[in-house]
């Protein structure tokens, strides 16, 4: 507990330096303020009732100061540099403002937490899986695999849907169908995923072009993509996650990619990214609800950062589309009657008008300047939103 007062109190006493002089924040070692031993109890609890505190105070947003304490408690980088630099500027005459002069000055840092905490949790990195017990979704940290792997994995993908879906052991008509016309399209896939074995920006891009060219095929035939062919799409999206976590090069690609689309996003598009993540709000387990409740807020805050509104449409799309994949296959396997998910997402997707109304809630309340979750229960109490509470 020494160790670990001492650190705080080395933390403070160079952010309250004098600050008419350079202020040079001692780096984070990153190893968090318990590691050597348990957090007390009482000290958590005391913790717990300062931050429900800060969280009350009309006369100030703490929101830094809170996400800053937690960062250091953890051990995660706290951007002491990016900090300096603002405390640098501050004389004792802003001090004497107080806190609600003082802690706006630390937004831009406060974006660059939640934009690193969407980014620790974003897409790339993260599968829907079926928590069985709760009948909800997990969101399951996905590890970084090297490119060998990926591949081996893409071509058992194509190996399963082929098994899966041609005439020979497939149940369903519309499965066969769309596995006769992909059937030409998937082996010259086979035949490329060879190819770029060992280039992965190269083979990252091929599999979103040949995504896409799955789709156009389908819908030239006037063929909707049956459960099958969806499953083989959520196995290439995947692997483009998985090059994406092993590859910083063709990540920071792919961000590029998806700040351009959200430049571009219609404000239709837009509503459909928040209805997925309604949907993983209303199907998800705590940690699911807590992602998809900040991609929401990303979406609909005209204040969030240009990073944090990517995120957000990472995790929309790529969740989005995983999760439903995933729930479809579980309803096959245990059948729709024995789960709740799939309704539960369906009671969400169908409601456009009350989702339409949900969004204007959410973004009367960014613009009062109220905490977003405040108006998101109060129109829950006054309308309902069937399934979310379930």
């Amino acid at each position: 507990m020494a160790a670990g007062g001492a650190k705080i109190v080395d933390l403070w006493l160079a952010v309250r330096a004098d600050l008419t002089a350079e202020v040079e924040l001692p780096k984070a070692d990153m190893t968090g303020l318990w590691t050597a031993l348990p957090q007390p109890d009482d000290l958590r609890d005391d913790w717990a009732t300062v931050k429900q505190i800060l969280c009350d105070d009309t006369s100030a947003d703490w929101s830094f100061w809170i996400a800053w304490y937690e960062r250091v408690l953890s051990g995660r980088d706290f951007l002491a540099a990016d900090m300096a630099d603002i405390l640098n500027k501050l004389g004792h005459d802003d001090w004497k403002k107080g806190p609600a002069h003082v802690n706006p000055m630390f937004d831009a840092v406060l974006g660059r937490y939640r934009a690193e905490d969407f980014e620790a949790g974003h897409a790339y990195g993260l599968r829907a899986l079926v928590n069985r017990k709760k009948d909800r979704l997990d969101l399951i940290a996905v590890k970084a695999v090297d490119l060998s792997e990926i591949v081996k994995k893409l071509r058992g993908a194509l190996s399963d849907y082929k098994r899966r879906s041609n005439r020979g052991t497939s149940d369903n008509q519309l499965n066969a169908m769309c596995y006769d016309t992909l059937e030409p399209e998937l082996a010259d896939f086979r035949k490329v995923i060879s190819k770029y074995k060992e280039n992965p920006q190269a083979l990252h891009d091929e599999i979103i072009r040949y995504e896409k060219h799955v789709m156009r095929v389908l819908q030239d035939q006037d063929l909707p993509p049956a459960a099958e062919v969806a499953s083989l799409i959520d196995d290439m999206r995947a692997a483009q996650s998985e090059i994406c976590l092993m590859s910083e090069e063709v990540r920071a690609k792919e961000k590029l990619r998806t700040a351009i689309a959200v430049e571009k996003a219609t404000e239709a598009q837009t509503l459909q990214a928040i209805r997925n993540c309604l949907g993983m709000m209303t199907d998800g387990t705590d940690e699911m609800e807590l992602f998809a409740g900040l991609a929401v807020k990303a979406l609909v805050d005209p204040d969030a950062t240009e990073t944090e509104k990517q995120m957000a449409w990472q995790f929309a799309y790529r969740m989005g589309a995983n999760a439903a994949t995933t729930i479809k296959s579980y309803e096959e396997e245990v059948g729709a009657d024995k789960t709740n998910l799939g309704k539960r997402l369906k009671d969400v997707s169908d409601m456009a008008v009350a989702g339409d109304k949900f969004v204007d809630v959410l973004q009367e309340a960014v613009a009062e300047s109220a905490p977003w979750v405040d108006g998101y229960f109060k129109y829950l109490g006054e309308n309902g939103f069937p399934g979310m509470l379930s």
